[in-house]
């Protein structure tokens, strides 16, 4: 099934999903702001580390959501709810999903990062369009990257098997299920 073709009649879904993860993305930095101003000392520190853990928090409990909005075709809340089941049955695939995609996104703002240094000394302008353009490319690139492999992950941990995409022994020997 194409990507286009699942998320036809989820618009609203997505929309709703955009809205509540926009919003507690905003109350997060506006914590995170607040903890970094209005404290001192340790104080500060605690209050940072536990902005920190809240947003860990979001994002794995969150980790599922897209695929569990378009594939179940249900609402945002339902899907935020059993995104986070899906977490307690699946956590190590997501810490180290969520870890390894952190390292290719930093390996892709590396790659980019060397020509645009290299061009900033020659053509200062040519390397912000160069930079914009690459950088563009290369974080799409990943995030469509992660995309699937989520929605992968979700198949393997909802259903217990992979897509006919992928090979069954490596998701066999990737994934192991908590129970």
């Amino acid at each position: 099934m194409s990507g286009i073709r699942a998320v036809r009649g989820m618009w609203l879904a997505i929309l709703g999903w955009t809205i509540i993860t926009g919003t507690v993305g905003l109350i997060l930095q506006a914590l995170q702001s607040m903890a970094r101003e209005n404290s001192h000392g340790v104080m500060r520190i605690v209050a940072m580390i536990l902005v920190a853990l809240l947003q860990t928090a979001w994002a794995y409990i969150t980790f599922f959501v897209i695929p569990v909005l378009v594939v179940e075709r249900v609402g945002p809340i339902t899907a935020i709810r059993r995104s986070g089941g899906l977490l307690r049955r699946s956590w190590g695939e997501q810490l180290t999903a969520s870890f390894s995609f952190f390292l290719i996104y930093l390996l892709a703002i590396l790659i980019v990062a060397v020509p645009v240094v290299v061009l900033i000394f020659i053509a200062p302008v040519a390397a912000i369009i160069v930079g914009v353009i690459l950088g563009g490319i290369a974080l799409a690139s990943v995030a469509a990257m992660e995309g699937i492999f989520k929605a992968a992950l979700y198949e393997w941990v909802s259903e217990g098997k992979g897509s006919e995409w992928f090979d069954q022994q490596l998701l066999a020997n990737a994934y192991t299920h908590r129970e």
